[in-house]
């Protein structure tokens, strides 16, 4: 899937995040990936399928001058953060070019030349904290508290859903993140995906004609399942869009994805 830069907003606190309730973004202004470095510590946030997991990674690979890991928050269990990645064997390396058949299946890995050190180099990137069980959360956020001190002069990026926040929002409200909202992809970037995938002009503007009549044109927005309607569209044609339902999107993306068809 080529990547489709995604519509950020940064709030400054919490209690700025929490209090918007802005969800359509044309009139907002938008940052850059690259503006994401301006704070060491940052939560991504968003709906799911919206990116939160594809962020993370295009950081560590955007960023200049810059190494990295990428850890999926509910492989720590019960072991600190620093153990973890110190005595975890053969961490793979992730190649940029092969980015697309490797993102769905690497849980924990890191750039070339990354190094366990507190180092302003270095960035840490944590996946997932939304996926941690309830039980194991507040452990989970201590272990991140402990181990962002022990390297206080790294960048920090931790993914988690709106909903989570709002929930467990007293957990995160000693530490000063900046909270880095993604939002639905605009009408602009999903036309230009939808090209760059070599889906023609006339199929475009029957799909959207077509989605806006059955009331599902936000299912467009996200990128999840763009890219699905995308491929369906390549493999299958238009017309087979008109009877998938959203949950039968992801089942059929998953065979997919093993070369497989329904």
């Amino acid at each position: 899937m080529e990547y489709i830069d995604p519509n950020l907003k940064k709030f400054d606190t919490l209690k700025e995040l929490l209090k918007s309730t802005q969800h359509h973004f044309f009139f907002e202004p938008t940052i850059k990936i690259e503006e994401l470095f301006h704070n060491r510590k940052n939560i991504a946030i968003s709906e799911p399928g919206l990116g939160k997991t594809r962020l993370l990674k295009e950081i560590l690979f955007n960023a200049k001058d810059k190494e990295g890991i990428f850890l999926d928050l509910k492989r720590l269990k019960k072991k600190s953060i620093f153990s973890f990645i110190n005595e975890y064997k053969n961490i793979d390396i992730l190649n940029k070019n092969n980015i697309n058949k490797e993102i769905e299946l690497l849980k924990i890995w890191k750039t070339e030349n990354f190094e366990l050190k507190n180092s302003s180099k270095n960035i840490f990137c944590f996946d997932a904290l939304d996926e941690v069980k309830n039980n194991d959360l507040a452990e989970v956020i201590d272990n991140i508290k402990n181990f962002m001190k022990d390297f206080n002069e790294s960048y920090f990026f931790i993914s988690c859903r709106k909903s989570y926040i709002n929930k467990w929002q007293h957990l995160f409200s000693e530490i000063d993140f900046k909270y880095i909202e993604i939002l639905p992809l605009d009408r602009d970037k999903l036309i230009d995906y939808l090209k760059k995938y070599g889906v023609n002009k006339e199929d475009i503007d029957n799909l959207l004609g077509m989605l806006n009549f059955q009331n599902r044109s936000s299912i467009l927005s996200s990128p999840r399942y763009l890219e699905m309607i995308a491929e369906i569209i390549k493999t299958e044609g238009l017309e087979k869009i008109k009877s998938v339902k959203r949950n039968e999107l992801f089942e059929r993306f998953i065979y997919l994805k093993k070369g497989v068809r329904s």
